[in-house]
């Protein structure tokens, strides 16, 4: 997949199971978003985010895996999420164009009767 022009991420933290990833020139539809389907991962103990300042363009999105032996890493969880999303947004686009396909081409045998 390709980044949008001019998001840029940084990592911050050592411990590879508590990190906070800064997203910038992103805001609140990607943050709730992410915090949702990070949230929803079986390994995650904590996940938000926040927005410092309506002018700093700065997403924090914050995670917390559970202690255990999964040796996941927050950057994998934040991965499989990216994932998800992006197949979540394939299936909508498909099911839209199917739908619009549909209406189409009822309104065009409508009009041969």
């Amino acid at each position: 997949g390709e980044m949008a022009e001019g998001v840029r991420v940084e990592v911050k933290g050592q411990d590879p199971s508590c990190m906070t990833f800064v997203i910038h020139n992103e805001g609140h539809t990607l943050g709730n978003v992410l915090r949702y389907f990070v949230s929803k991962h079986e390994d995650v103990e904590l996940c938000g985010y926040s927005i410092h300042h309506p002018s700093d363009e700065k997403l924090h999105l914050r995670v917390q895996l559970v202690k255990n032996e999964s040796k996941k890493e927050c950057r994998d969880v934040l991965k499989d999420s990216l994932e998800n999303i992006s197949g979540m947004c394939d299936h909508l686009e498909k099911l839209f164009v199917d739908a619009c396909d549909r209406k189409s081409k009822g309104k065009s045998e409508g009009k041969s009767k």
